[in-house]
C-alpha cells in the first residue's frame, strides 16, 4: 500500500506466517525491498541518530539474508519472533543494531561485518537458536560496543584473531575469470569469500570448509569485482582479509 505512513514499534513482531511486507517508494519514508520494509530516517533509541533502517523482517520467511548496501540500523524489533531463519549478514555500514532487535528470533548465526557496531540493550534476548556470532572486530571492540543484558551465553563468539593458523600466497589470474590463491592452513577452517562491485559495495558473502591439506582455494570473479577472502577457526578470524582478489 502507499498510504501507510508511519509503523510503530512491534507491529509486525511474531508474525510467524508473514512471508513478505511490501510498500512502494512513495513522499513517506517508508518502503520495501524484496518483502523487506525499511525506513528512511529512522531514529533509533540506542544512539538517537537518523539513518536508514531496516525495519521489520518477514517472520515467516526462512532461509540466509543479507542485509542491503547503505543501510546502518537494524530497527527496534526488526527480527522479533522470526521462525527458522538461518545465516543473517550485516555488511559494512551496518553501525546500529536496536534494543530487542532479535528478541525471541530463530537465528542460527550472525555475521557483522563493520567493527563500529553498536548493539542496544537486549538485541539479542531470547535468541536460543543463535549459536555462532562473527564479528570483524577484535574481542576487546565486541566487549566494548554497549552488548547490554541477556545476550545468549551459549552462541560461540568468532572475532579476529592473531597467530600463524593460516597464511595467503599472492593471488594468481587464471583464465576464465578465475583467481587461484594459496592458502596453507595448520587448523581446519572455515573460509568467508565477501564480493564487492567496482564502487566498494558489498554483493554477497560466502562460507566453505577447508581442512588440512587443501591448500589451493580457486574462486571465481566478474568483472570489475573485488573479492576478499578470509579464514576463521573455532576462537576467531585468522588473519582478517588476509587476500583480496581484484578483477579486470
Amino acid at each position: 500500500s502507499t498510504s501507510v505512513m508511519y509503523v510503530s514499534d512491534g507491529a509486525f513482531s511474531n508474525c510467524s506466517r508473514l512471508t513478505a511486507i511490501n510498500k512502494e517508494e512513495d513522499e513517506s519514508n517508508l518502503f520495501s525491498i524484496d518483502g523487506v520494509l525499511f525506513q528512511k530516517r529512522y531514529e533509533d533509541v540506542t544512539v538517537g541518530k537518523r539513518s536508514t533502517a531496516l525495519r521489520y523482517y518477514p517472520g515467516g520467511r526462512t532461509g540466509d539474508y543479507t542485509v542491503p548496501y547503505g543501510v546502518e540500523t537494524i530497527g527496534t524489533e526488526a527480527f522479533c519472533g522470526v521462525q527458522q531463519m538461518g545465516k543473517l549478514t550485516l555488511p559494512e555500514g551496518v553501525k546500529i543494531i536496536d534494543y530487542y532487535a532479535f528478541r525471541d528470533a530463530s537465528l542460527q548465526a550472525l555475521i557483522i561485518a563493520d567493527s563500529q557496531i553498536v548493539i542496544g540493550d537486549r538485541a539479542l534476548s531470547l535468541t536460543d537458536m543463535l549459536r555462532d556470532i562473527y564479528f570483524i572486530g577484535t574481542e576487546d571492540v565486541w566487549n566494548k560496543a554497549s552488548v547490554c543484558a541477556y545476550n545468549p551465553s551459549f552462541a560461540r563468539l568468532h572475532t579476529q584473531a592473531t597467530g600463524p593458523d593460516a597464511e595467503f600466497g599472492e593471488p594468481q589470474k587464471l583464465d576464465g575469470g578465475l583467481w587461484e590463491i594459496n592458502l596453507t592452513l595448520r587448523v581446519p577452517a572455515e573460509i568467508f569469500v565477501a564480493r564487492y562491485d567496482y564502487t566498494g559495495r558489498f554483493i554477497s558473502i560466502d562460507i566453505t570448509h577447508m581442512d588440512i591439506g587443501q591448500p589451493v582455494l580457486h574462486i571465481s570473479c566478474e568483472v570489475n569485482e573485488t573479492v576478499k577472502v578470509f579464514a576463521v577457526k573455532e576462537d576467531g578470524f585468522i588473519p582478517l582479509c588476509a587476500s583480496v582478489a581484484f578483477s579486470e
